[in-house]
């Protein structure tokens, strides 16, 4: 019923605002592109002017966004289990995404997105914004929190085929709430403060946190708190990972921190994050760490046995020539800080990847090392081919 609430909710919104706009004799002039850099202007991620064909009339703009995944294992070991964050668990096929949705803006100060993944039966972004003050502004819905930087980034333009799995695994990612922040282009610095439902995260540390879009309101949480500071003084670093436009040295410090009042946990967690590009190089250190104690009486499943804490380090190094992107990921994963085990793991990927169409079509060729730091070694390495397609 839930799955249905969401594909109905999502489908309902894009038919009714299509609708509106044709109704008006709205053009669908061919401009802008899927990798126009938003700036610092974006609530969640760096790049949300998402779309191409758009329909404008008057003060209102709408362009429609889609982006298909897929994914081929080409060699898998034969100890591979997607549930230990394995992107493949055998030979075969897999659909990761499968997007539709659109971006809107109304008087370049009232964005609003709607997104639903078809792939994971969920919508994924649901906001609108307010932005006519630089130094002040507000959005509220469903949507990536500020917290860390891989996950604000979209994976669409990640170096490699996927986001580092730290941040998969530890990220808040996409919760329901309210943002303020403020830019200040002059010294690149941006900061974000948000509150938010709390949230819960999964019992197995690969699945990651429970993201809610809200649809029945905040039944079983109280309330998370979120903030993110960032500097970028020597310009800015755009929408990607990779260095995709070269030039001279540019950087990003940030770091951020969340409370979280969670239905079966409470916690809190904290990240740091450097990037930095020069000349079709990129490099991009993160540490992401958090601890969560379980709740005496507890409102949903997702409870954990004893306090935890939890930590990762990823460290990412890249090249860009004539389109061709060349990528290394190394990952440091400790589940349980506490105890020396087979879950502490080092991950290392290495990627091939090839951007046509003004990035809008990419193609990878990626393979995975999993290395168990303590105990007994499994075979688990991976090859994979990935494509993706947006519009």
């Amino acid at each position: 019923m839930a799955r249905m609430q969401v594909r109905l909710a999502a489908v309902a919104a894009m038919i009714f605002t299509l609708t509106l706009a044709m109704h008006a004799g709205a053009q669908l002039p061919a401009k802008s592109t899927a990798t126009d850099a938003a700036g610092f202007g974006g609530p969640g991620y760096a790049n949300y002017h998402l779309g191409q064909a758009v329909v404008s009339r008057g003060e209102m703009q709408i362009r429609f966004h889609s982006r298909i995944e897929m994914r081929a294992g080409l060699w898998t070991g034969e100890d591979n289990q997607m549930l230990r964050g394995d992107l493949v668990e055998r030979q075969g096929f897999g659909m990761p995404r499968a997007r539709f949705g659109l971006w809107g803006q109304f008087a370049d100060q009232v964005p609003f997105v709607i997104v639903t993944d078809l792939a994971a039966n969920r919508l994924t972004d649901a906001w609108v914004g307010y932005e006519r003050f630089k130094y002040a502004k507000l959005y509220f819905g469903a949507r990536t929190i500020p917290f860390s930087r891989s996950a604000i980034l979209s994976s669409a333009d990640a170096a490699l085929s996927e986001r580092s799995r730290s941040a998969d695994a530890m990220a808040p990612f996409r919760q329901i709430g309210l943002t303020v922040g403020g830019d200040y282009d002059m010294l690149g610095l941006t900061w974000r403060l948000g509150i938010y439902n709390g949230f819960d995260r999964m019992a197995n540390f690969f699945q990651g946190a429970v993201n809610s879009s809200g649809l029945n309101g905040n039944q079983f949480h109280g309330l998370s708190g979120v903030a993110r500071l960032q500097i970028q003084p020597m310009g800015r670093l755009g929408p990607s990972v990779h260095d995709l436009q070269g030039g001279a040295l540019r950087l990003s410090v940030g770091g951020g921190a969340y409370l979280n009042n969670g239905g079966a946990t409470s916690g809190l967690g904290y990240s740091a994050d450097l990037h930095v590009k020069v000349q079709g190089f990129h490099l991009l250190a993160e540490w992401i760490r958090d601890q969560a104690d379980p709740k005496d009486k507890p409102t949903t499943s997702a409870t954990i046995p004893a306090s935890l804490t939890r930590q990762a380090i990823s460290l990412e190094m890249g090249y860009v020539w004539r389109k061709f992107t060349v990528a290394l990921r190394g990952e440091l994963i400790d589940p349980n800080l506490d105890v020396d085990n087979n879950d502490d793991e080092l991950w290392v990927s290495a990627a091939v990847g090839r951007a046509l169409m003004g990035n809008l079509f990419r193609v990878w060729l990626q393979y995975d090392h999993r290395r168990e730091m303590n105990g007994q070694p499994f075979d688990n390495d991976s090859l994979l081919f990935k494509i993706m397609m947006r519009y």
